[in-house]
């Protein structure tokens, strides 16, 4: 038992597809040890293998098979590495209540269906990442004294300064990296809405806290230091 426990903390290192166990037959194993390649060792004849005691032939192609598949990383770079388990790829939606100094009502919207791709370190300090997506933005003014309005707009910011608390929540700083206005029609309501924006020309907080709902998702907030500017509703969802 004290060798399957090690053999799951190495997975939790390495990943169950770099290990190999060699099974006996008529062995129960616990079912958290699934996703493993094993190799057939056929009948526990004693409570250990005899040194000097060769593996059948059908065990050693599979052993062979499966160490060749694993491949290679060059030097001074590991195979794997532990990393927070809030990092990897993120599906996003943001909807906005003010999106560049204009408050939205419905009709109105601006929303932005993307992804967050994060590195975190094992210490939940410290991480970073990016965040891209397209921008959709529909302005109707309900009194009529401005023309409708509508956008499509690709997004890309830096992420920096990602913390993760005890309370499972994440907060980060991003950075404007690309505002690429890919369709417009209608007239701007303000100089703002098209206007060409620099790297780091703005920074967001986004503050994300998990929810009790569902699994694999948190939810929060995006928004300029003056909420005043920019304000969004954020929902976010594990993908791997």
């Amino acid at each position: 038992m004290a060798t399957i426990k090690k053999k799951i903390l190495l997975s939790a290192r390495f990943g169950r597809q770099n290990i190999a166990l060699y099974r006996f037959e008529d062995v129960e194993l616990p079912t958290d040890l699934s996703g493993f390649t094993y190799i057939n060792a056929g009948k526990l004849a004693s409570p250990a293998i005899p040194k000097g005691v060769a593996l059948d032939p059908k065990a050693v192609a599979t052993l062979r098979e499966w160490a060749t598949s694993l491949g290679d990383t060059i030097t001074g770079i590991p195979r794997t590495s532990v990393v927070h388990g809030y990092s990897g790829k993120w599906r996003v939606r943001l909807s906005f209540q003010r999106w560049r100094g204009l408050e939205l009502k419905e009709p109105s919207y601006a929303t932005v269906n993307g992804y967050l791709t994060l590195y975190i370190p094992i210490s939940g300090e410290k991480g970073e990442g990016i965040a891209h997506g397209e921008m959709s933005v529909h302005l109707v003014d309900q009194i009529g004294t401005k023309e409708e309005f509508l956008a499509s707009i690709r997004v890309m910011d830096l992420i920096l300064d990602v913390h993760c608390y005890p309370d499972a929540s994440i907060r980060f700083i991003s950075e404007t990296y690309v505002r690429h206005v890919m369709e417009q029609a209608g007239t701007p309501w303000t100089s703002q809405i098209t206007a060409p924006v620099f790297p780091a020309a703005n920074s967001f907080n986004w503050r994300l806290c998990s929810t009790d709902a569902q699994g694999r998702v948190l939810t929060g907030t995006y928004q300029t230091d003056d909420p005043a500017k920019r304000k969004a509703s954020v929902f976010a969802e594990k993908v791997f």
